[in-house]
Order: structure tokens, then sequence, then C-alpha cells
């Protein structure tokens, strides 16, 4: 009960409202370390805040624009420049439930190796140097085949990368 209140405590509606008032694009990773950051709070415990509005009754924040069309999730860098992906939390909100495969794989296994997920991609996770990148991706119901193709944009922290320590990487709809 702890793990499902504690989001709530720490990362209260009103820094909710003040990320996403008036926005008329989705938020960015810088976005979220640096309110992660102001607000004193786990890299978990935001993820986890931005899970629970999807389980929300009313919806009145997880239909804003800020966070719509967007996938949040924390990783871990690896001793070979590499990272693992971790199953939990997670952050999915995509239009008609059509979000990324690697979204539909994560659940089911945790520390996925991020190039397996990103494949021929100029983004640090698929192998590449670039923190932000632009790509194709498939996508679909996590119910059923892959069936779209989705242009994303991929971005994970600037920060330094040693062996171990975790990062926020976000993962936003281009297609509208």
């Amino acid at each position: 009960m702890t793990e499902g209140l504690s989001p709530l405590l720490l990362f209260t509606d009103k820094a909710l409202k003040q990320l996403i008032k008036g926005r008329k694009t989705q938020v960015l990773v810088e976005e979220l370390d640096e309110l992660r950051h102001r607000l004193g709070i786990s890299r978990d415990v935001l993820v986890a805040r931005l899970w629970r509005l999807r389980a929300a009754e009313d919806g009145r924040f997880r239909d804003s624009t800020a966070l719509r069309g967007l996938g949040v999730g924390i990783g871990e860098w690896t001793q070979d420049g590499g990272a693992h992906l971790r199953s939990w939390p997670l952050y999915i909100n995509f239009d008609r439930n059509i979000a990324p495969s690697v979204f539909r794989v994560l659940p089911k296994q945790d520390r996925l190796s991020a190039r397996t997920a990103f494949l021929d991609s100029d983004w640090v996770l698929g192998g590449g140097q670039e923190n932000k990148a632009t790509f194709w991706c498939e996508a679909g119901l996590s119910s059923q085949q892959l069936s779209e193709r989705l242009l994303v944009e991929g971005a994970v922290s600037s920060a330094a990368r040693p062996d171990g320590s975790a990062f926020l990487y976000v993962i936003r709809s281009l297609s509208r």
C-alpha cells in the first residue's frame, strides 16, 4: 500500500498540473528529469505516479496533450556501453492503445537489452551515439500482432553514464 500511496504524496496533483498546464506538445525527458530533481523524488516515484494516471477513473490528466502519445520508462547503463530497460514502472499512453513494440515486450521481460529493442537506430539505446533520435518502429495493440509502424522520437537523459546508473527515457509518437 505504501508503494501505491507514496507517488501520490510526493508528486502531487498540483505539481502535475504545473507540468501539463496549457501544453500543446508532449513532455520531454529533460522536463521530467528537472521536475524529478525539483520535487526531490526518484525516477521510480515519478514514473509510478504517471502510471497511476492510467488507472485514474476521471482521466483529467492522462488525456492532456502533454501525456498522450507517450511512453516513459527507466533503464540502466551496462558495462559495455549499452543499456537494459526495466519492466516496472512504465507509463504507456498511446492513441488507440497502439504502442511501440518495446512496450509490448517489456512487461514480460525485465532488463530487456535496449539494443535488441531498438535495432538500426541512431539512438544511443539502439547502439548509436544520439541522446535523441527519430525513427520508425513496429507498433500494435498489446493483445494482437504488430499492425502499424509509428514515427517516434526516443530520448534519454543527457547525464553521465557510469555502469549501473539509472536513467529516464521517453518515447513519443510523432505520428498523429
